[in-house]
């Protein structure tokens, strides 16, 4: 449902590409990367995810997510920190698409 044309997902996605395209967004949480859906062919997709078991079943060759798409093993809760900071890459969007955490909160990063 969150993912359909008209979406407020997809709004989202259309404002960022109406003032420049490429774009590069992220996506917390992978789930079954279904926004990867949403990338038009020089998008970057970024997924952080925490579950290890998702980052292997993502970056299987037998998956159907496209190569652009870039899950990266780190608890979102940190991540976009250090993208705000400039070590991370440049993003036009961030999407939160994550559920009930399973793992205790990250440590304070200094």
């Amino acid at each position: 449902m969150y993912y359909y044309n008209g979406s407020a997902m997809a709004q989202i996605l259309d404002a960022a590409r109406a003032r420049t395209k490429p774009i590069r967004y992220a996506v917390i949480g992978l789930g079954t990367g279904t926004l990867a859906c949403r990338a038009e062919p020089d998008d970057t997709v970024h997924y952080y995810e925490i579950d290890p078991a998702m980052i292997r079943l993502a970056t299987d060759p037998r998956t159907s997510l496209p190569e652009r798409v870039r899950p990266v093993d780190d608890h979102a809760r940190r991540r976009p920190a250090y993208a705000r900071r400039g070590a991370g890459p440049e993003l036009h969007v961030i999407l939160v698409d994550a559920f009930t955490p399973t793992h205790p909160d990250p440590p304070a990063h200094p």
